[in-house]
């Protein structure tokens, strides 16, 4: 039986992986450390207790070069594969656990894009399926910041509070101007708003078009407001038109102000 050279290069790099734990986790430094990455494309997390306790257990992912993300649970005398592997994308760059254990979140990248991963840990080391949640900002970008209680904080460049029912990503059209903040309840699935200003997602994009414009405006506000369809953008709309910078989309402002004032006297019948 003839074996692959990607298999060869593939087994030898697990092998010299394995070496490295067997030293790395009898050091003393390692034991106080909740993540250890490798410039090999390893990382390893110490897993927490329903106390929020660490334990003897550790989560490892290997991420060889052109392959997929291997896990394992390694204990004081076993590392075990895991079988059932929550879907990431290649390359794991963080992992962060809620502070009873109880969940555990990954930030992934494939080709430079961003994926959180919320997985339920008890079942990821049981070896049933564990994904609750997976937060795809695309086309923008998403970061793991920390978790609050059994709440998990993150930034993002994406409206995350408006996922569509399709796909479970944020339209192209709610691409925000800059990173905001959002809380994620693993227990409801729900994402909330952990920054004032977009809480109200209309007057975000109308005071940004009248009072804060940049150089995607007013294209970029105009496509928001028309996929919200609030009509109280509508007066913002009116004092965009009396702009003179906006002139030339004064047929495109006009249009979208129409568009809105029916619907608002659909919404009053």
């Amino acid at each position: 039986m003839v074996i692959g050279k990607r298999q060869i290069v593939k087994n030898l790099f697990l092998t010299a992986c394995f070496i490295f734990l067997s030293g790395c986790f009898n050091s003393k430094k390692d034991l106080f450390n909740n993540d250890i990455f490798d410039s090999s494309g390893m990382i390893t997390h110490r897993i927490k207790d329903k106390k929020g306790c660490a334990t003897n257990k550790y989560l490892l992912i290997l991420s060889p070069e052109n392959d997929e993300p291997q896990w394992y649970i390694r204990s004081e005398n076993n590392i075990r594969r895991i079988v059932n592997v929550p879907a990431t994308f290649q390359y794991i760059d963080k992992i962060k656990a809620s502070a009873d254990g109880k969940f555990m979140a990954i930030l992934s990248y494939g080709e430079g894009h961003p994926l959180i991963t919320v997985i339920d840990t008890e079942k990821l080391l049981d070896n049933e399926p564990s994904v609750i949640q997976e937060i795809d900002p695309y086309p923008g970008t998403v970061d793991l910041k920390h978790w609050s209680n059994v709440y998990l904080h993150i930034s993002s460049d994406m409206l995350l509070t408006h996922k569509t029912d399709s796909d479970g990503r944020v339209p192209a059209e709610l691409m925000l101007f800059s990173e905001k903040e959002f809380i994620f309840n693993p227990w409801s699935g729900e994402i909330t708003s952990g920054s004032e200003d977009i809480k109200d997602p209309a007057q975000y994009y109308s005071q940004h078009l009248v009072g804060n414009p940049s150089e995607v405006s007013p294209i970029a506000e105009l496509e928001a407001l028309a996929y919200l369809k609030d009509s109280d953008a509508i007066s913002y709309l009116k004092k965009a038109l009396t702009m003179k910078k906006y002139f030339q989309h004064a047929t495109k402002i006009k249009k979208l102000i129409s568009s809105l004032q029916i619907k608002r006297s659909h919404d009053k019948k």
